[in-house]
Formats: C-alpha cells, structure tokens, sequence
C-alpha cells in the first residue's frame, strides 16, 4: 500500500467525526478509527493495515499526551480547498492576476472574466 505523502493537520476528534480521513504520521494507512469515552476521559483507538490495534490520547499523540511525535501518531489528511481566477494579458504579453478575484465556481469566475485583456479561467486548490 502506498504512503499518504499529502499536506496533514493534527488529529482533531470533531473534524475526524466531519468527514476528515485520518492517516498515520508515517503516512500509512488508517482502517479504522473508534472513539471510548471513558471516565478518566477518551481514548482513540486506530486500526492499522497489518489489523494491529492502537491506542491514542484524544489529541492522537500515541506514546504521550505532550507535544513529542511518533509515526504511529494519528493525523488527518488536509483538505483543499478549490477556487478559481481569472488570468488577464496585457499589452506586453504579460500575465497577471487582478486583486483578490477568487471565486467559488469556475461559472461565476467566467461570468465576471469579460474585462479587458481577459486570457482564461483557471482552478487553483489551497490547502487548509
């Protein structure tokens, strides 16, 4: 199996309940992920391609609940987020972009792109 070689942000058991899919700190696989409340608090506990268990502080650190990092630490893969622009030409063959025009959908992007020295519309996709 390949390795998650993407943008990750820290295991956060609300964004992971979102829809966000977690990934090891290595990049390996994550099969499963369950969530114990118990009463010193909850315990994450991560399913690994090999079916071996592992067991998280809620903050997804494996070995400690401090800021140190292991492997086995659990992470979400970011998401991105995708808008679009508009490129203009000017006279000298040059490209740019005019001031802050981002727009969520390449339709409305196209709409608004009838300016003078309008070249194309293009996607570009941020990372969280």
């Amino acid at each position: 199996m390949e390795k998650y070689t993407g943008k990750m942000i820290p295991f956060d058991i609300e964004k992971w309940k979102a829809g966000y899919e977690p990934v090891y700190r290595d990049g390996a696989e994550v099969l499963e992920v369950a969530v114990l409340d118990k009463a010193d608090g909850q315990n994450v506990i991560s399913v690994n391609v090999d079916r071996a268990r592992n067991s998280h502080y809620p903050n997804g650190s494996w070995m400690t609940d401090n800021n140190s990092s292991c492997d086995k630490d659990l992470m979400l893969k970011a998401k991105e987020v995708v808008k679009w622009v508009n490129v203009y030409k000017d006279n000298l063959g040059m490209f740019f972009v005019r001031n802050c025009e981002l727009y969520c959908s390449e339709e409305l992007a196209k709409r608004c792109g009838t300016k003078n020295n309008y070249h194309a519309t293009v996607e570009i996709r941020i990372p969280e």
